[in-house]
């Protein structure tokens, strides 16, 4: 099968999936499609225009506060993490970031950055929504930005503009196998709830 049918056939069954659960999130549609979120967003769609940028995290990160009031969201498979305001100047240096706001409170871990799309999506409405999003190395969600009502758009377009790069193909590499549970028995639960109730930082 040839890289142009391969691909046509994973567009028609995306559109097939979102035809019958059309408010299915990137993450599940990614894993319904055996494709990593990364691979997903890189597809792109007639109402989505997606732009790969260059891996310059820190200077891209060190920008977002130009933005105004975005949304911050960080997630996993067991819980979603959303905050509104402005990113504050970001500390640091290297692989790893700081930035504490009233709002937004982030420790950033650069050297786990891979991959970074900027993408304006078309909504039913008409309007459009801007948002940055970055990946690891297996094509898993670390960090995205959207853009709110009090969003500087032409900031956000000028960033975009600023860090755009070539489209080039997106390379995962795959998740290792998780380690096999430890039995319910073997878990010394208060001995972890003493230490969590011991923690005094987020640095812990």
């Amino acid at each position: 099968m040839s890289v142009n049918s391969s691909l046509s056939a994973l567009l028609e069954r995306r559109a097939a999936i979102l035809a019958e659960e059309p408010k299915l999130r990137a993450r599940n549609l990614a894993e319904k499609l055996g494709i990593s979120e990364a691979e997903l967003v890189a597809l792109g769609s007639a109402e989505t225009k997606v732009t790969r940028l260059r891996p310059e995290w820190q200077q891209i990160i060190a920008g977002v506060g130009a933005l105004g009031r975005v949304m911050a969201l960080t997630r996993n498979e067991s819980v979603v993490h959303e905050r509104k305001g402005v990113y504050g100047a970001l500390e640091g240096g290297g692989h790893v970031g700081l930035i504490v706001g009233e709002d937004i409170d982030l420790r950033i871990f650069f050297m786990h950055w891979k991959f970074g799309f900027a993408q304006v999506e078309r909504m039913e409405d008409g309007s459009l929504r801007r948002s940055l999003q970055f990946f690891d190395g297996h094509g898993t969600a670390i960090h995205k930005i959207y853009q709110t009502e009090q969003t500087d758009i032409a900031a956000f377009d000028a960033l975009i503009e600023r860090f755009a790069t070539e489209a080039s193909p997106v390379e995962v590499t795959a998740v290792p196998a998780l380690k096999k549970a430890r039995p319910d028995s073997e878990i010394d639960v208060a001995g972890f709830r003493a230490a969590w109730d011991a923690l005094k930082d987020t640095h812990e």
